[in-house]
């Protein structure tokens, strides 16, 4: 097994929302994962990476859904 990132965009609600669907393989252990959110999120998450790390125990978290009334898009 390789190490790899595989990203497939499955046409969904756009322009407004994104579905990718992730499948990554760090050589000995993979996984998949499907993506759903708003598309402007990922100008954010690019934005963030581009630069990451920084040094060493540079962290990027990026929580997907929240419990506040005010920060929820979706029904």
């Amino acid at each position: 097994m390789s190490n790899y990132v595989k990203v497939e965009r499955i046409p969904y609600e756009e322009p407004y929302h994104v579905q990718l669907l992730w499948s990554v393989s760090n050589g000995s252990v993979s996984t998949c994962f499907e993506y759903y959110d708003n598309a402007d999120s990922l100008r954010e998450i690019a934005e963030r990476l581009e630069n990451f790390p920084r040094h060493s125990s540079d962290v990027f978290l990026y929580e997907i859904g929240s419990e506040k009334p005010e920060d929820k898009f979706a029904y």
